[in-house]
């Protein structure tokens, strides 16, 4: 089955929007002609028509539209009812003296003046009168209540025209919407059908950008490229509709144009489409390894890995980059130029037409004609300034629904800092500290703490109290406010941020492991770990059984952020990650937070080990985990509103006291 066949499944239960947003764009389009047509009428009739031949009477005429001027009364010939007597013709020019009045039909010619007489082709045709501005308005005002008519008419058809085309675009959108929710609902129950072996197959961001991204890129495909190919494709008849009923003989040359735009249009496709289906293949590629980077940049960042993501990273983007030196030369070929040149070469044949017919004495065009035909031929050609990049978006979302078919970033970085950093025992201190996400809504406040090198330090609190936060500033994940952090005595923020993560740990409550090896998750790649380093820190953590029981052993695949593992497997290989970079800081998010209770014995044996002559900051679910650190801090909307050992705490009969009590009669509890 086609594409367009598939999507129109999606579309039929939707289609009377589609008819509806049809028939308001046609109108639209339709009521944009008849609206340059009166403006047409406006040029020619009320304001050109000042330069019409007058019959001169000395009587009023019964229609009311004659002007009182000089002793006698002014009728335009297309008005008057005397038109086939002998009555005495004038006309009125402008000239460089000003508006002026000659005896004679000379309607159509350009009059000079000289010394008071009027000149045609060089031939004296007599005195003029200068008009005075009152005298102007008079000849002016005979077309004033028709000429307010027709503005407010042609006002009230662009606004029906802005309404219907609003209409257009607002009924597209909302069929996008409702075809994309549809398309989601049915990947997605799809997604349920499929073996689990698929998702070991595909990365979560392949999945994600099939089902999310790609067909995201559906709604452009209606909001916007249909959208606009349509709304050009009517526009384009309409006008041209508009120019045969003005001119046909000069429509006719304008459509000359329009085989070389298919043609054009045609090659254009045809080279576009395979190169927006190579990008979108390497595109999908890309997610999916950011998709990996983003779940794991804390780790990447703690283990200062960033280079080495990078360049894997730099691989894929320059591959992508070589599909778009290839788009950019197509593009540069196909696009503006050619319809800027058949703009100009129509507007240039009118042109050229008109001064022919004026200069022949002829003068089948009006001002007004030539007006209108020229809007015309900009309205023709304005979409096809557009037509590419519409036609750019139309492929892209082409290629993405085929996809779907199928298979089913502007924040500002920061520099990576390197450099010599002193020795770091361990010793932190803590003063004054104040940190905000937004600038605005403090989350820590006013923190004060010593920590010894060597030191355990358990955090508690309830959700939102600020513990991680605190965890992401000691880590430089984020800047804070003000306040003062040392580390063994050193300003941390005049640190290198990657050189002084690499003396820090951190083991997530949900530890983040990466599509390879296991060896590879433990080394992060780094060439200088061997494997007998790797299997020396698993033996020091207890885990060689969970190594041994591996078919590959270290060289075990691990797929999809390590979801072939447990938890607690996964927990031991972030355990071991830790150990094998040997940092002087650790830091413990609530990694024992989702282990059972089984489970838990091994992971407290390998805590002790990695937390040995460390410099350890445990945040802590269950309080069982911190009862012999030499420090535990409390800390409640930011604040920190209590510190001292466990039994300190528990004496104090406050803050800890109570969490320990709500833990000890409901275990299931965990803050």
């Amino acid at each position: 089955m086609s594409l367009w066949k598939q999507l129109w499944t999606f579309v039929k239960p939707h289609q009377r929007m589609l008819y509806l947003s049809g028939i308001a764009m046609i109108t639209s389009s339709m009521l944009f002609v008849a609206g340059t047509m009166i403006t047409k009428v406006i040029i020619d009739d009320y304001i050109m028509g000042i330069f019409e031949p007058l019959v001169v009477t000395t009587d009023p005429e019964a229609n009311n539209r004659s002007v009182a001027f000089d002793g006698s009364y002014y009728t335009r010939l297309s008005d008057s009812t005397q038109a086939d007597t002998s009555n005495e013709r004038a006309t009125i020019s402008l000239t460089g003296d000003g508006y002026i009045m000659v005896t004679g039909n000379y309607s159509g010619t350009e009059i000079t003046t000289n010394a008071g007489i009027a000149y045609v082709n060089g031939q004296n045709i007599g005195p003029y009168v200068l008009l005075t501005g009152d005298d102007v308005w008079q000849f002016f005002s005979i077309d004033l209540v028709a000429a307010i008519m027709m503005i407010a008419l042609n006002f009230l058809i662009y606004l029906i025209t802005a309404a219907l085309s609003y209409y257009s675009g607002l009924e597209l959108r909302y069929l996008a919407s409702k075809v994309v929710i549809d398309l989601r609902e049915a990947a997605f129950l799809h997604l349920q059908e499929l073996p689990i072996q698929y998702f070991s197959d595909y990365p979560d961001g392949k999945v994600v950008s099939y089902i999310v991204h790609d067909s995201g890129a559906i709604i452009g495909l209606f909001e916007n490229a249909l959208l606009e190919l349509v709304r050009m494709a009517v526009q384009i008849i309409t006008v041209y509709i508009g120019m045969f009923i003005l001119n046909a003989q000069l429509a006719t040359y304008a459509l000359v144009a329009i085989p070389f735009i298919a043609a054009w249009i045609f090659l254009y496709r045809r080279y576009a489409a395979k190169n927006f289906s190579a990008t979108r293949e390497i595109q999908a590629n890309m997610n999916a390894m950011m998709n990996e980077q983003f779940s794991g940049i804390e780790v990447v960042q703690a283990f200062g890995a960033e280079q080495d993501v990078v360049t894997e990273f730099d691989k894929q983007n320059t591959e992508y980059l070589e599909y778009r030196k290839k788009f950019a030369l197509l593009v540069s070929l196909f696009t503006d130029g050619v319809v800027h040149t058949l703009r100009r070469s129509i507007i240039t044949i009118v042109l050229v037409y008109f001064g022919y017919e004026l200069l022949g004495g002829m003068m089948v065009l009006s001002i007004g004609v030539v007006y209108a035909f020229v809007q015309y031929i900009d309205q023709a050609f304005q979409p096809l300034f557009s037509l590419f990049g519409v036609l750019n978006r139309f492929e892209r979302s082409s290629v993405s629904a085929q996809r779907i078919f199928d298979f089913f970033l502007n924040k500002p970085g920061t520099m990576l800092e390197y450099g010599a950093i002193p020795e770091i025992d361990g010793n932190i201190d803590i003063s004054n500290l104040n940190f905000s996400y937004d600038g605005e809504t403090p989350v820590l406040k006013n923190i004060n703490l010593q920590v010894k090198a060597g030191q355990t330090i358990g955090i508690v609190g309830h959700t939102g109290s600020g513990k991680s936060s605190l965890m992401n500033v000691l880590l430089r994940f984020y800047p804070y406010q003000s306040g003062e952090i040392l580390i063994d005595g050193h300003n941390l923020l005049d640190l290198p941020v990657q050189s002084y993560r690499e003396h820090v740990g951190i083991v997530l409550q949900d530890p983040i492991l990466f599509s390879g090896t296991l060896y590879s998750n433990i080394s992060l790649d780094n060439p200088n770990i061997s494997e007998q380093d790797v299997l020396d820190v698993i033996h020091q953590i207890g885990a060689d059984a969970f190594i041994q029981k591996q078919e590959k052993g270290l060289q075990e695949p691990v797929h999809d952020m390590g979801k072939n593992f447990s938890v607690g497997e996964r927990q031991l290989i972030a355990f071991a990650r830790v150990m094998i970079y040997n940092p002087r800081i650790l830091v413990l998010d609530e990694a024992t937070a989702n282990i059972d209770t089984e489970t838990e014995t091994m992971i407290q044996q390998a805590l002790q080990v990695i937390s040995r002559n460390r410099t350890t900051f445990i945040i802590a679910h269950r309080l069982s985990t911190i009862k012999y650190a030499d420090q535990i801090i409390v800390l409640d909307k930011g604040i920190m509103v209590e510190k001292g050992t466990h039994n300190e705490l528990l004496d104090d009969n406050k803050f800890y006291r109570k969490m320990y009590d709500s833990q000890m009669t409901h275990p299931e509890l965990a803050y």
